[in-house]
């Protein structure tokens, strides 16, 4: 990597801050981050980047969200698929799968949909029969007895 700074080749990998904007929150992070031995400026590097950003959504979850864990948990504790438990909040599996991996934080809507879940749990019936018409016979079936004998 080449500082644009001040054109040296020489650099070094250490922790430094990396600042990013959420969802319109400032979120900071301590990350590796790549400097110019030369002239101290910060180096662009794309897989340091990738992480940086990793490690500030997951700070972002802790502080305002709702982290991975905690979204599997409300699901498993339905004992629903990804693809049902979607389909019931209105949501794409795709993006269920990426909230239960920590690599996407809930919009707005789901994050109100996912904690009215957590403190009233019974209003998953609503939601079911809200979308009741996304659902075929037997999926409908499925997830009612799926609810019926949750954990």
């Amino acid at each position: 990597m080449k500082c644009l700074n001040c054109g040296s080749e020489y650099t070094i990998i250490r922790d430094g801050n990396y600042n990013t904007n959420i969802k319109g929150r400032d979120i900071s992070v301590v990350c590796k981050r790549m400097y110019c031995t030369e002239c101290s400026q910060e180096v662009k590097n794309e897989e340091l980047d990738r992480e940086a950003q990793k490690k500030a959504l997951r700070r972002y979850n802790e502080i305002y969200g709702l982290n991975k864990n905690r979204i599997m948990e409300i699901r498993k504790s339905f004992n629903l698929s990804q693809e049902l438990f979607s389909m019931i909040i209105g949501c794409a599996k795709k993006t269920l799968v990426c909230y239960e991996k920590g690599t996407s934080t809930p919009n707005d809507n789901f994050s109100i949909i996912l904690n009215t879940l957590i403190y009233k749990p019974k209003l998953i019936y609503d939601f079911v029969e809200a979308n009741k018409d996304n659902f075929t016979y037997k999926q409908y079936e499925t997830i009612m007895k799926k609810l019926n004998t949750k954990k």
